[in-house]
């Protein structure tokens, strides 16, 4: 009986592994979003080999200006609701590209943002994070962003607009390239937490 529950909650959390789904905030394939008040060496670029997925991905080529970070910020064609994710115990997901391993030159904090002026969501990167050479996954749970209000209007996960994104600098001053593709929000599905919990039920009954 013991070996039977063991199996059956191993086939169950398979079962549920993939029971998600993803809203795509920037799939970064489209260059026509490229604003020209970005610094020149931050663009869109629509080269599929240089993408984790899709044809595209953002660039921060460090080679113009070593040793500074580099801010991204845009406006998203229409206003975006995650707080189904929010209250579902979503993430953000969103892949880097970095060149040597223990390269800083990454995502050091990202902003989802209600209106202009610091009504926000950030997350920031603990000091010094460090990623392995070529694609890393970012995840950053929901709960973790820290909310600002402006003096007027309060932060709203049902109403996000505008995406912001900092990079850090490469710490010894050589030139690197970041590439970043597919922001997304991920929400788990409630079938997928359902059966979490009813596995947690069954350990906890059999222990009993």
């Amino acid at each position: 009986m013991k070996k039977f529950n063991y199996v059956m909650l191993v086939t169950m959390f398979l079962g549920v592994a993939g029971s998600v789904s993803a809203q795509q905030v920037d799939s970064f394939d489209d260059v026509s979003l490229w604003n020209a008040s970005y610094p020149a060496n931050l663009y869109y670029q629509g080269n599929a080999s240089q993408a984790h997925e899709g044809t595209g991905s953002m660039v921060v080529d460090y080679t113009p200006m070593i040793g500074d970070g580099i801010y991204m910020n845009r406006d998203l064609p229409a206003s975006m609701d995650f707080s189904a994710a929010a209250a579902a115990g979503g993430w953000v997901s969103i892949m880097m590209h970095v060149e040597e391993a223990g390269d800083h030159a990454a995502i050091t904090a990202l902003k989802m943002t209600t209106s202009y002026y610091h009504s926000e969501y950030q997350w920031d990167a603990a000091w010094g994070a460090t990623y392995d050479a070529g694609w890393n996954e970012l995840i950053i749970p929901l709960a973790d962003f820290n909310m600002t209000a402006s003096s007027s209007i309060t932060p709203d996960w049902g109403n996000i607009n505008r995406i912001e994104l900092i990079t850090g600098a490469y710490p010894d001053g050589s030139p690197t390239d970041l590439f970043v593709d597919n922001w997304q929000v991920v929400v788990p599905e409630p079938a997928t937490m359902a059966l979490l919990g009813l596995g947690g039920l069954m350990l906890r009954r059999r222990k009993a």
